[in-house]
C-alpha cells in the first residue's frame, strides 16, 4: 500500500514537474515568437478578417542627421600645356584695288555758249558783186566745233550758217583798196533745230577782180577819138575783151587793157568768222 502511493505520488510529481517544464517552455517560445515575428499587414487582416486595426505604435525619434563629411578639396588641374607655336603663313598677294567708276554725267537738256564767242564757217556759195545784191542769202558750213563754258560740245562742226547780204560794191577805181561788203547772220541751223543769232560778221575771205572793159566804157578808160571810132568793133561781148594790138597807133592800149571795176568776190570754201553779240542756248537734241 505504502508503495502504491510511493509511486503514485512519484507519478504526480513527476507529472508536475513534467507541466511546469512544458509551460516554461511555451512560454520561452512564445516570448521568442513575438521577438521574431513578422509584422502584421494590419489593412490584409482587416480586409480579411473584418477585425479592427490595431493602434498604431508610439512614433519613434528621428533618427539624428548624419554629420557632414569633409569635403575632399578639389584637385589641382595640371598646368595647361603651352600652345604650339603658330607656323608662318606666306605674304597673301595683295588683292587689287577696285576702281571706283566714274560718275556718270548726264546729258545736259541745252548748251549754252557765252556772248562774244567767234564761229568759223566756210561759204557754201560764191557771191560777186557784178550781179549779186543785197538781200541775198547764202549759205556757210561751221568749220569748227564750238563749245559750252564746260568744254562741251554745243555747235558741233558742219552745222549750217544762214547769211544775208546787207551791201555789196565793187571796188570802182585802181585807188581804191576795196570794194564794199556787208554781211548779216540770220539764222544757225543745229542739229535739225533753226534757231536766231544776233550776231557780227568779224571777216569775210573774199577777193577783187577786174570785169575787163565793156561796150560803153571806152571813154572812161582814156581811148582816143581815133580808137572811138572803131572800139564798137573791137569791143565786144560781156567780158569786154579788146582785140590787141588794133589800138596802138590811138596810144589808148596800156589803159584799156586794165580793169575799170574790181569786183567783190567771195568763192566757195571763203572762210567767214562770226561773234556772238549775246549768248546764245543751243538745245542737246
Amino acid at each position: 500500500m505504502r508503495t502504491t502511493w510511493s509511486v503514485l505520488l512519484i507519478v504526480a510529481a513527476t507529472a508536475s514537474c513534467a507541466r511546469r517544464a512544458e509551460k516554461q517552455t511555451a512560454a520561452a517560445d512564445s516570448l521568442g515568437r513575438d521577438l521574431q515575428l513578422a509584422p502584421v499587414d494590419t489593412t490584409s487582416s482587416t480586409r480579411l478578417n473584418d477585425q479592427p486595426a490595431p493602434a498604431p505604435k508610439e512614433a519613434q525619434p528621428a533618427a539624428p542627421a548624419p554629420e557632414p563629411q569633409p569635403v575632399a578639396p578639389p584637385a589641382e588641374k595640371p598646368a595647361p600645356k603651352p600652345a604650339p607655336k603658330p607656323v608662318p603663313r606666306p605674304p597673301a598677294t595683295p588683292a587689287p584695288k577696285a576702281v571706283a567708276a566714274a560718275p556718270v554725267e548726264r546729258a545736259p537738256a541745252e548748251f549754252t555758249v557765252a556772248g562774244g564767242t567767234e564761229i568759223h564757217t566756210a561759204s557754201n556759195d560764191s557771191i560777186n558783186s557784178w550781179h549779186d545784191k543785197p538781200g541775198k542769202t547764202f549759205t556757210a558750213r561751221v568749220s569748227q566745233d564750238v563749245t559750252d563754258a564746260n568744254g562741251r560740245v554745243a555747235i558741233p562742226a558742219g552745222s549750217t550758217m544762214v547769211l544775208e547780204i546787207l551791201e555789196l560794191k565793187p571796188a570802182e577805181n585802181k585807188s581804191a583798196k576795196d570794194g564794199t561788203l556787208k554781211l548779216r547772220v540770220k539764222e544757225i541751223q543745229v542739229r535739225g533745230q533753226t534757231l536766231p543769232v544776233l550776231a557780227s560778221v568779224v571777216s569775210a575771205e573774199h577777193t577783187l577782180k577786174g570785169r575787163g572793159v565793156r561796150a560803153g566804157d571806152a571813154a572812161k578808160v582814156g581811148i582816143g577819138a581815133a580808137g572811138g571810132a572803131v572800139a564798137g568793133g573791137l569791143i565786144g561781148g560781156k567780158t569786154g575783151a579788146i582785140v590787141g594790138g588794133l589800138l596802138g597807133a590811138a596810144g589808148g592800149t596800156a589803159v584799156a587793157t586794165q580793169t575799170y571795176d574790181r569786183d567783190v568776190i567771195i568763192s566757195p570754201g571763203n572762210a567767214i568768222v562770226v561773234s556772238l553779240d549775246q549768248s546764245l542756248t543751243v538745245p542737246a537734241r
